[in-house]
């Protein structure tokens, strides 16, 4: 059984004939050609390549190269002398906090105290070193030396 090509419906109030409705079916069912286009041989691009530098952009690289050096040396130095002076300040808190610290521990401090000396006590040839301010003796009774012995003459002749 054979296919019979449908006919256009006519729309209303229009009637069509064989020719128009032939010709309308043709034009829908092909498709419409593109128009046609100039074939590309070739395109511009720019791309990153290797260079030879002539003796002037060596010379100038150079140039600008000695002052990147001295650039290079200032700035570490002045990094070397910023941690210096931190690392100084660090210590100098370091030893406040270590001498508070043992303040607070031992609930004392070193202080200096004026104190006697009291020679040939609490025998001859010793000695013995008292505190003023609490009259507490200060360590052991020590030995005389030879020439706190020779003062001891000398002040014994005198009177």
């Amino acid at each position: 059984m054979t296919k019979l090509p449908k006919k256009a419906v006519p729309q209303k109030g229009k009637k069509l004939d064989d020719k128009e409705s032939f010709a309308k079916k043709e034009s829908e069912s092909k498709p419409k050609p593109k128009p046609k286009t100039a074939k590309i041989d070739s395109k511009k691009v720019i791309k990153d390549l290797r260079v030879k530098l002539t003796d002037a952009e060596i010379q100038a690289s150079g140039a600008e190269l000695a002052d990147l050096d001295q650039l290079l040396k200032s700035v570490k130095q002045e990094k070397k002398d910023f941690n210096n002076s931190i690392k100084k300040r660090i210590d100098d808190a370091q030893e406040q906090f270590d001498v508070l610290s043992q303040r607070i521990r031992e609930r004392s401090e070193i202080r200096p105290i004026e104190c006697k000396v009291s020679f040939d006590t609490p025998k001859i040839g010793m000695k013995r070193t008292t505190r003023l301010d609490t009259f507490e003796v200060v360590g052991k009774d020590e030995r005389m030396t030879a020439e706190e012995m020779q003062l001891e003459l000398i002040g014994k002749s005198e009177s």
